[in-house]
């Protein structure tokens, strides 16, 4: 399944212009299907962190078992 096909179900709450006897306004209850939204504010710095932990693997690839130098690790890193 992919994250656009997601959906995220929400229970609205609309007042009406009914009260019940004690005075309670009365609420209708909706429910709707919203796409899922997978980002958030702020996670710029989180998803670079992943990026970077993503990408030590291949750098000690490079540079312990094809024995490059480390400028050549990580040119090669960003051309994977």
């Amino acid at each position: 399944m992919k994250i656009s096909e997601l959906k995220e179900k929400r229970i609205i709450r609309r007042a009406t212009r009914s009260f019940d006897e004690w005075g309670n306004r009365i609420y209708n209850e909706f429910e709707y299907d919203f796409p899922y939204n997978p980002t958030h504010k702020g996670n710029e710095t989180e998803r670079l962190f992943a990026k970077v932990i993503d990408m030590i693997p291949f750098f000690m690839v490079f540079i312990l078992i094809f024995h490059l130098p480390a400028i050549l690790g990580i040119i090669f890193l960003f051309r994977v």
